[in-house]
């Protein structure tokens, strides 16, 4: 689950999304 091509939009998105809840 942590790739280096799908994990790294995604993640930064996810972060972003969890400090805006």
């Amino acid at each position: 689950m942590m790739s280096p091509t799908h994990g790294n939009n995604a993640n930064l998105r996810n972060q972003i999304r969890f400090m805006q809840i």
